[in-house]
């Protein structure tokens, strides 16, 4: 069991994706079928439970992708987005959850306070 560094805090060595790579959805999925991280826990491809209901999906380019497909995720790197392409797929981003901010919160507080 690692924890990570001593002092790098409780989220130290803690994943920030979901992470699946293009050769298991070419395995897992038929030609023109949408991908999304709900799909791939329906089809238990992924577990998300727990702490993981909360990730995002991250799609990688390990192995080789001969299906067209859509997928939906907040994150691909560069080479599933180009193996996705290639095979004639849809990359669709999602957007990623909002970082907070003390500024923003702020000036959302002092506008609601205003009204």
């Amino acid at each position: 069991f690692r924890f990570g560094s001593c002092c790098a805090g409780m989220g130290a060595g803690q994943k920030d994706f979901n992470v699946v790579n293009v050769g298991v959805l070419s395995e897992c999925f038929a030609e023109g079928e949408e991908v999304t991280l709900e799909v791939l826990a329906e089809k238990r491809v992924l577990d998300v439970s727990g702490r993981k209901k909360s990730l995002p999906l991250k799609v990688l380019g390990d192995g080789d992708l001969d299906k067209k497909l859509t997928v939906k995720a907040v994150a691909f790197s560069k080479s599933a987005s180009e193996k996705i392409a290639a095979a004639g797929g849809e990359v669709v981003e999602l957007p990623g959850r909002k970082k907070w901010t003390r500024q923003e919160h702020e000036a959302k507080a002092k506008a609601e306070a205003a009204t």
